[in-house]
C-alpha cells in the first residue's frame, strides 16, 4: 500500500462505490498473480476533470515505465489508515498502533477550503500479463482474455465490466495496461473535492468501544448469510455486546424479538439484513415496530443493512421512524462501531 504525501486527509466521494472498485481490482490481481506482489498506490491530482493527462506516465511503455516508476514511489505505508497530522489536526488512532511512532508515514495536507482534484488509484501486480488484443476486451461483459486459464481464475467475466460502470457513475474512468508474463496496472481517475481539515469528525474510537463496553448491549442479528453473521457478531463482541440470538430470516427475528420482550428481556438493537428469505429486512423493521406501538414498548434501534440498496432507496425507512440507520455492505468495523454510537449513545441517550 503507497498513498502519496500530498493526498488530502478528507475527500466527498463515494466511499462504497471506491470500495467496490478496489475489491474487485485487488481480487482479480490476486486471481492471475501466483508470485512476486500487488501494490495499491493512491494519490490526488490537481485537476479539475478527468483527462488523458490523468493517466501519465503510463505503466509499461518503454518511453515512460522509468517515469512512472519513479513517480509512483511513494514512501510505503505501514499501517495505510493513519497518517501523521500536521499542527493540531487530528486522526483516529487504532488501539494497537504505538502512538510515538512516526517511522516512514507522510505528512497530512491541511486545508483551509475546498479543491477540485482527481484521485487516482493504481492497482499494479507481477501476474501474468496479456496481449495487447486482450486489453481491447478487457472491460466488455462476459469476456475471458485468455483460453489457458485455472478454475481458481475462472469467474463470470462480469467484474470489470462492472467496475468500469460503477467508475462512470462517478463520472471518472478506468484504464488498465500490461504486458505479458510481466504482469498488468489497472489505473482509476475519479473527479473528487478535497475538503477542509476541519471538517474531520474528531472521534476518539477507543473511547466510543469503551462507552459501548459499558452498556453491556444485548442484540439480535438477521441475516441469510452465516458468513455475514459470523462478521457481525464478532463486530458486537470487541465492545463487549451480547448476540441474545442470531436468525436467518426475517420471520424468525420478529419472533425471537416477540418472545424476549413478552420474557422482559430487554433488546438494545436488532441488525436486518433487507434480503432475507420468507420475510425481508423491511416487513420485519415494519412487524417489530407494530408490536412496540401495540405493547406501548420503548422503540429498539434498528439497523438495516444490504449490499443491494442505497441509502436513497430507503429513505422512508430511515427516515420514516422504522429504522434508525442503515449501512452498506461489505461494512468495516469502523462504520458499525459509529453506527452503533450514534444510535444508541448519541440519539437515544
Amino acid at each position: 500500500m503507497k498513498i502519496d504525501k500530498a493526498m488530502p486527509p478528507v475527500l466527498k466521494i463515494d466511499a462504497h462505490k471506491v470500495n467496490q472498485v478496489l475489491l474487485n481490482l485487488i481480487g482479480n490481481s490476486i486471481k492471475f498473480t501466483q508470485q512476486g506482489s500487488i501494490t495499491v498506490a493512491c494519490k490526488w491530482l490537481r485537476q479539475k476533470e478527468v483527462s488523458d493527462k490523468c493517466f501519465e506516465p503510463k505503466p509499461f511503455n518503454e518511453e515512460e515505465e522509468g517515469i512512472f516508476e519513479k513517480e509512483e514511489n511513494f514512501s510505503r505505508i505501514r499501517n495505510h489508515r493513519f497518517l501523521k497530522p500536521k499542527s493540531n489536526f487530528q486522526v483516529l488512532k487504532d488501539k494497537n498502533e504505538d502512538l510515538n511512532s512516526t517511522a516512514d508515514e507522510p505528512e497530512a495536507v491541511c486545508l483551509d477550503k475546498e479543491l477540485s482534484g482527481v484521485l487516482k488509484i493504481i492497482v499494479k501486480d507481477t501476474g501474468s500479463g496479456m496481449k495487447e488484443e486482450a486489453l481491447e476486451k478487457l472491460f466488455k461483459k462476459f469476456s475471458q482474455v485468455s483460453e489457458n486459464i485455472s478454475e481458481r481464475q475462472i469467474g463470470t467475466g462480469l467484474g470489470l465490466f462492472i467496475t468500469k460502470e460503477i467508475c462512470q457513475t462517478m463520472n471518472g474512468e478506468i484504464r488498465a495496461y500490461s504486458r505479458l508474463g510481466v504482469g498488468t496496472a489497472f489505473v482509476v481517475c475519479i473527479p473528487t473535492i478535497a475538503l477542509p481539515s476541519n471538517t474531520v469528525q474528531r472521534v476518539d474510537t477507543k473511547s466510543i468501544i469503551n462507552l459501548l463496553s459499558e452498556k453491556r448491549l444485548k442484540a439480535l442479528v438477521a441475516d441469510d448469510s452465516p458468513f455475514n453473521v459470523n462478521l457481525v457478531c464478532d463486530y458486537f463482541s470487541k465492545f463487549g455486546a451480547s448476540v441474545i440470538s442470531i436468525a436467518y430470516n426475517g420471520y424468525d427475528v420478529y419472533m425471537r424479538y416477540r418472545d424476549c420482550r413478552r420474557e422482559n428481556i430487554d433488546i438494545d438493537c436488532v441488525i436486518l439484513d433487507i434480503d432475507m428469505p420468507e420475510m425481508n429486512g423491511k416487513t420485519a423493521c415494519e412487524k417489530i415496530r407494530q408490536y412496540e406501538k401495540e405493547n406501548k414498548l420503548k422503540p429498539v434501534v434498528i439497523i438495516l443493512i444490504s449490499g443491494n440498496y442505497d441509502k436513497e432507496q430507503i429513505e422512508d425507512y430511515v427516515n420514516g421512524d422504522k429504522a434508525d440507520c442503515f449501512l452498506k455492505k461489505p461494512v468495516s468495523f469502523n462504520e458499525f462501531t459509529k453506527a452503533i454510537y450514534h444510535s444508541i449513545v448519541i440519539q437515544k441517550d
